[in-house]
């Protein structure tokens, strides 16, 4: 790693990769592809069918005793498998949090940032998935707002209802 905090490099698998911003003193940055047939499927488990051909990473800066950080606002640019068309990437907490990353895509190479995640997905989107960036603070959308609407309502009329019914009760023993 140079000064600048950019470097190059050809993981074990072949995939070819460039980081920038990766300027922790005396730190250096490790990024490992997950091959592990076990936490291979923890991480599709985790998209849900959001993406296919899934490239997992685990990103992360260690020192020389060997504390790891999490690696934060680091520029990663994978060269990518011809099979990705539609490429999206995605931040994974280490309790299964899964948000969209912003990529851009610019000569068979997708770019994204390391938002101090501990792992990151690569992946074809699958066709009618929506992927918008997410920031970790923000509530996860969780679909038709509608139901809530009709919760809100049905609790309205069943606390009229409760009302009517107790003050009926309070005429009758009058």
């Amino acid at each position: 790693m140079s000064e600048s905090g950019e470097a190059t490099t050809v993981l074990p698998d072949g995939t070819e990769l460039a980081v920038s911003g990766a300027t922790e003193p005396g730190w250096q940055l490790v990024i490992d592809p997950i091959t592990d047939k076990e936490a291979v499927n923890w991480v599709s488990g985790i998209l849900d069918g959001k993406a296919k051909h899934l490239s997992p990473l685990h990103i992360y800066f260690i020192d020389g005793s060997g504390n790891v950080k999490a690696a934060e606002s680091v520029t990663v640019t994978v060269k990518l498998p011809q099979k990705l068309t539609d490429p999206v990437a995605y931040s994974v907490t280490n309790e299964g949090k899964t948000f969209g990353l912003p990529v851009t895509v610019m000569n068979g190479m997708i770019t994204f940032t390391s938002d101090g995640s501990s792992f990151y997905i690569l992946g074809e989107k699958i066709a009618g998935e929506v992927t918008t960036p997410s920031d970790p603070g923000d509530s996860p959308q969780t679909g038709d707002g509608a139901a809530l609407l009709l919760c809100a309502m049905l609790m309205v009329i069943s606390i009229a209802g409760l009302t009517a019914a107790l003050c009926c009760g309070r005429k009758k023993k009058e």
